[in-house]
């Protein structure tokens, strides 16, 4: 599951949980929507409902759970309360990938090695890597250099043209700044589709199909070509994009 904004509401991340459950067999989900709709308030009913979502998750017997962008839900009470109640029932294995550390994953929990922690040098590109996407464009050396390895920096600038990146900037900096020249190189028509990507919990078909109509292929086509989509199955908008 990856998160959006669209799952600071309980009932997005209820919906995407129960979506995976009924891929893998689940056959009594619909017990969740019923409780959902019996909630006059389902944020009020946060825990409740991560309880019960993980109990649906470890009946069909789910071996891995995992969450990814989860700084998109950073600081907010209701969703995390949702999550961490959540993960804690569950009897699987989890894997949660974030560019900030969530609020109830402690350093006490790692150094009592209930998590492994893969830090952002630990995920750098070598030389020999950041070779592979860049080629020897001269013209991106600097941003190559402030990139230090990062693999969503280095994966957008490579479709960048003469890219002029700010000296010295923060990565966080470098990473909206090579997002927004990107973006600038898409048409106006692509922007808006774009930003409408950008709202969209996910990019199944279905979605897809219902938001662009005819003009699905196109979008996600134009997308892929300048790298603000993946080709993955699903496809997933880039990261930084978001």
């Amino acid at each position: 599951m990856t998160l959006t904004p669209a799952h600071r509401d309980v009932v997005t991340i209820a919906d995407d949980v129960v979506a995976a459950v009924v891929r893998l067999g689940g056959r009594t989900t619909e017990f969740i929507r019923e409780y959902l709709r019996a909630k006059t308030n389902p944020q009020r009913a946060a825990r409740d409902i991560a309880l019960a979502l993980a109990d649906q998750i470890n009946e069909v017997k789910a071996r891995w759970l995992i969450i990814d962008d989860c700084h998109e839900v950073a600081g907010l009470d209701v969703p995390n309360t949702v999550l961490a109640t959540m993960l804690s029932r569950f009897g699987g294995r989890v894997l949660l990938t974030s560019r900030i550390r969530p609020e109830w994953l402690t350093h006490r929990r790692v150094v009592y090695g209930e998590v492994e922690e893969i830090a952002r040098d630990d995920l750098a590109m070598t030389n020999m890597e950041t070779d592979a996407i860049l080629g020897s464009r001269s013209d991106l050396a600097e941003l190559r250099r402030q990139a230090d390895g990062w693999p969503a920096v280095l994966s957008l600038a490579a479709a960048l043209r003469s890219p002029t990146p700010p000296q010295g900037a923060l990565p966080e900096a470098l990473h909206q700044y090579v997002a927004e020249e990107l973006f600038q190189t898409a048409s106006p028509g692509l922007r808006e589709d774009l930003m409408t990507l950008a709202l969209l919990p996910r990019l199944d078909s279905p979605v897809l199909d219902t938001t662009f109509r005819m003009e699905r292929d196109r979008v996600v086509v134009e997308g892929r070509e300048l790298g603000f989509i993946t080709s993955d199955s699903p496809p997933e908008l880039h990261p930084l994009l978001r």
